[in-house]
């Protein structure tokens, strides 16, 4: 992995620090009170420069510009030699550190930031009155410095999680969402080819002999054929994100569903008294309208000819769903397929259950349950 590059900001803070602190250096003298006991000379400068310059390269080597300003700060107090800027080398270079490492590397940096702040001060104004006070100001800017760096790392790392988790759950949502019209496309493609055939059997038998119910049965593919285009387009429409896609099938459409299934192979009757979907939400209308699709369509599959009785009821908190039919099961209709699998995930998504199988009265039942007021069912 790449060390961090320098940013223009830290060349701009190296250079600013240095030339202040360079022209401090060489401007102070020994006076009273001020703590600088020797002239201006060029190892002064030299270290002045040492204190603060590397702070150019303090995101790829941070320890090491600690360790670099921190030597060149505690020589120019051992000196008596003017500080200036020289202290900031240090404390900048130590919240680097805290910063760009871990918890460790914090505590690590603000050990050495306070011992080297603390013996400058002892070195440099041992002697103040003032001492004590110098003393604890060295020890509580030690402990800020680095508790400041390390404080935004922890900010900047429970950010990044942020962005992580955002991320996760976006792609989990486009997931789902391809799943969801995956299923959909299952659902619409395998009903309308089911009614498609049974009205193309139907037609089949009655072209020779009655030509006004075989052009009914066409008139029914054509219908047929025509709805389940259209759903599939808008199905698709969605995974686009199209705002113009019509809105998804609900309750109020069971009795045109139930009415392009009836057959002289297959009589539904839909039973749905008293139901108000207006009180339904839309994701669980949708996933009704497409479990009671799916498990008519087996039926048209694996149990022609057969009568299929739908009954929809409502209580305070599920909508419960009841398919029953008469018919036989073929051998292929043993319910493991991917009709039964897709029922019972969109009776998931709604928080509810879906049970299949075959009715001990006779014939194969599928019951559902979904809750409709954030309860369970």
């Amino acid at each position: 992995m790449n060390a961090p590059r320098a940013t223009r900001a830290d060349l701009a803070v190296a250079v600013v620090l240095t030339a202040f602190g360079v022209v401090s250096v060489l401007t102070t003298g020994p006076a009273p009170g001020n703590g600088v006991e020797r002239d201006p000379d060029a190892l002064a400068a030299a270290l002045a420069v040492l204190s603060t310059a590397p702070l150019v390269l303090r995101r790829a080597a941070p320890f090491a510009v600690l360790l670099v300003t921190s030597a060149a700060l505690v020589t120019l107090s051992a000196r008596g030699s003017a500080l200036a800027a020289s202290g900031l080398g240090p404390i900048l270079a130590a919240a680097s550190a805290a910063y760009l490492t871990d918890r460790r590397g914090a505590i690590a940096s603000g050990a050495v930031l306070v011992a080297v702040l603390v013996l400058s001060t002892v070195l440099a104004v041992a002697d103040d009155p003032g001492y004590l006070a110098s003393l604890t100001a060295a020890l509580v800017i030690g402990a800020l410095a680095t508790l400041v760096g390390d404080t935004f790392r922890t900010l900047h790392e429970r950010n990044r999680e942020l962005e992580r988790l955002r991320s996760a759950e976006a792609r989990a949502a486009v997931a789902q969402e391809r799943v969801r019209i995956a299923r959909d496309l299952h659902d619409i493609v395998g009903h309308a080819l089911a009614g498609i055939t049974l009205q193309a059997r139907a037609g089949r038998r009655w072209v020779a002999r009655d030509a006004r119910r075989a052009e009914t049965a066409l008139g029914e593919i054509d219908e047929l054929a025509t709805r389940a285009l259209q759903e599939t387009r808008e199905a698709i429409g969605h995974l686009g994100g199209d705002a113009a896609a019509d809105p998804t099938p609900g309750l109020d459409d069971l009795p045109a569903l139930v009415g392009r299934l009836q057959h002289d192979d297959l009589h539904v009757d839909l039973r749905a008294a008293g139901v108000d979907a207006a009180a339904v939400p839309p994701l669980v209308q949708a996933s009704a309208y497409r479990i009671v699709q799916e498990a008519l369509s087996n039926v048209i599959k694996h149990a022609r000819p057969a009568t299929a009785v739908v009954t929809v009821a409502t209580s305070p908190t599920a909508l419960r769903l009841d398919v029953h039919d008469d018919g036989r099961r073929r051998p292929s209709g043993d319910g493991r397929g991917h009709g039964l699998r897709g029922m019972r995930e969109r009776a998931a998504q709604c928080g509810g259950t879906l049970e299949a199988g075959p009715d001990p009265a006779g014939g194969w039942r599928v019951a559902a349950s979904l809750p409709i007021a954030g309860r369970p069912a």
